[in-house]
C-alpha cells in the first residue's frame, strides 16, 4: 500500500525529492506527492491558490488580509532572515547561532504577535494563516520559521485556555516585550 504526503512546503518536498513523484503540473512543491498513485486513486486534492497572487485552483482563494501578511512575511524574510542566515548557519555555537536581532524586526513588522487578538495589539489570524506565514518564512531559515511558529501557536493556544485572569497576567508582558517568546 502506498502512502501519501502532502507538503505545505517546498522545502519539505526538497529534503524528499529522491522519493518525491511530480504533479501532472510537473511541480515538486505545493501539491507534491510520495506515491506511485495518480491524484485520482490515492484521494489528494490538488494544490491550492497561490497566495499571492490568489490564482484560483479548486475554488480556494486567499483574502486581501492574507495576501498582505504574507508581502509582509516576504519582504522580512528577503531583507532581515536571507543576508544573515548562511552566517547564523556557520556559526559552531549554538548561542551565537540565534539572532534576537530578528526576533526584534519579527515583532516591529508585526509577525512576531500575528496571533494575538487586537485589544493585545495583534492581528488575531487564524490558523490557516498563521500556517501561511510560517511557511513563507521557512523558505528563508527552518530555524527562524520554527521559533516564530511555537511561539505564534502557543499565543492562540494562550488566548483559547488561558483563563482571563491567565491571560491578564501573561499576554500584555508578552505582547510588550519585542524579544518576547514563548
Amino acid at each position: 500500500m502506498g502512502f501519501l504526503v502532502v507538503f505545505a512546503c517546498p522545502l519539505a518536498a526538497m529534503r524528499h525529492q529522491s522519493k518525491a513523484v511530480p504533479d501532472e503540473a510537473g511541480s515538486v512543491g505545493l501539491g507534491c506527492r510520495l506515491t506511485n498513485r495518480p491524484p485520482s486513486q490515492s484521494g489528494m486534492m490538488q494544490a491550492m491558490a497561490d497566495p499571492v497572487t490568489g490564482a484560483d485552483v479548486q475554488g480556494a482563494s486567499f483574502s486581501s488580509d492574507q495576501q498582505a501578511l504574507l508581502e509582509i512575511t516576504r519582504r522580512f524574510g528577503n531583507e532581515v532572515v536571507a543576508p544573515v542566515a548562511d552566517e547564523l548557519d556557520r556559526r559552531t555555537d549554538p548561542a551565537e547561532c540565534f539572532s534576537w536581532d530578528i526576533v526584534e524586526q519579527a515583532d516591529a513588522a508585526g509577525i512576531r504577535t500575528a496571533t494575538l487578538a487586537k485589544e493585545y495589539g495583534g492581528a488575531d489570524i487564524d490558523s490557516l494563516t498563521t500556517a501561511m506565514i510560517i511557511e513563507e518564512l521557512g523558505k528563508f531559515d527552518l530555524g527562524v520559521s520554527v521559533v516564530l511558529a511555537q511561539t505564534l501557536k502557543i499565543a492562540q493556544t494562550l488566548q483559547a485556555a488561558a483563563t482571563p485572569d491567565q491571560q491578564e497576567r501573561f499576554i500584555p508582558d508578552y505582547a510588550a516585550d519585542p524579544r518576547g517568546l514563548l
